[in-house]
């Protein structure tokens, strides 16, 4: 983890940073499909343009869609045979080769299916407009998705020229899409922040945007994790995933609450323990750090726990403290001698 933020909470450290093992969002149980191509960058879900183009082409565009746009395109022309002659109809049209008009057939005799002339139209037809058809189909949404390269990527869904550096460092990549069928039966699945009063292309749109914002944040490296120290510098926690820093750090604030709670149940059931058998360490010197313990009878007869420090193997005067100033570790190993010495711990314990 790169570390580049710590905060405090309740005495513990809670230190943030780039997860840099994290999973690419595109292998979650995604809703859109990200048709990318790039020439140094594997990115998106499927990189084969032209195959997915062919693939919604051919699902959502119907034969007559495609006569209807290449007539209206090219300003193609239906040439109708003599009238006792069913095998010479044809469609004309004209392109430019070389600054030169060329004009060119479509052929149409009444021999022909509505799907073969569909056919032949759809060999003229660029990728951009076959994409124009696929979107005119009114079952699938698409937006364009581009990239700006420098010093690292970033992605977005749009247009390239939306960005400021369009004419240096963007590209328009690929694009993204839902189609119809998979909305409608995803929607009632995965409701908006926004609420549910959308049609199923308002839907769609919202959820590409949401679906890129994450995968923006991954392919720029930004995908956070963290890391929670004790007091004592100890690590007793870390996690890894996040795109958003307030949930991560509602995380670790909860993951605190808990492991502080848990410390001081444990601190109170041992604190417990070592009252209910303190005689059974009575005399008993404990060491921990430079630190010396040991449980006495006072002029009262009752039972009390003093310190000393110990300096250059030379210990200072003991002096009486409190049951509840006992360190965590300390009581764990009281509790592990009570254990082992006093007869009826194992019924008191």
């Amino acid at each position: 983890m790169e570390q580049y933020e710590s905060q405090q909470y309740r005495g513990c450290t809670i230190n943030i940073g780039f997860d840099g093992d994290s999973d690419s969002p595109r292998e979650w149980d995604n809703v859109a499909t990200f048709v990318c191509k790039h020439p140094h960058y594997s990115l998106g879900d499927k990189q084969n343009v032209k195959g997915v183009v062919e693939d919604l082409f051919s699902d959502h565009v119907t034969d007559k869609a495609i006569i209807d746009f290449f007539i209206k395109s090219r300003n193609a022309e239906y040439i109708p045979g003599e009238e006792d002659d069913d095998s010479d109809h044809y469609y004309k049209f004209t392109e430019i080769y070389c600054k030169e008009s060329h004009d060119r057939y479509i052929d149409a005799d009444s021999s022909r299916t509505e799907s073969e002339i569909a056919e032949d139209m759809t060999e003229e037809l660029s990728l951009n407009e076959k994409l124009e058809l696929i979107e005119a189909s009114g079952e699938v949404v698409m937006l364009p998705i581009s990239m700006y390269e420098h010093s690292g990527i970033t992605l977005w869904l749009g247009s390239k020229d939306h960005h400021p550096d369009a004419r240096w460092d963007c590209s328009s990549i690929g694009f993204a899409y839902i189609e119809k069928s998979t909305a409608e039966k995803e929607m009632s699945n995965r409701l908006l922040p926004e609420g549910s009063d959308f049609d199923w292309k308002e839907w769609s749109y919202k959820i590409m945007e949401g679906e890129m914002k994450d995968y923006d944040t991954y392919v720029r490296g930004e995908v956070m994790a963290f890391n929670i120290e004790d007091e004592d510098g100890n690590v007793f926690d870390s996690c890894g995933g996040y795109y958003d820093e307030e949930q991560l750090i509602n995380d670790a604030k909860a993951s605190i609450d808990g492991y502080l709670s848990e410390k001081e149940d444990a601190h109170n059931k041992n604190l417990a323990i070592v009252k209910d058998n303190i005689s059974s360490i009575n005399g008993k010197m404990f060491v921990y750090g430079q630190s010396c313990y040991r449980i006495v009878k006072d002029i009262f007869g009752q039972y009390c726990i003093e310190r000393a420090l110990s300096s250059h193997s030379v210990l200072d005067s003991f002096i009486s403290i409190q049951l509840s100033d006992i360190p965590d570790e300390l009581l764990e190993d009281m509790v592990e001698y009570i254990k082992k010495v006093s007869k009826h711990g194992e019924e008191k314990v």
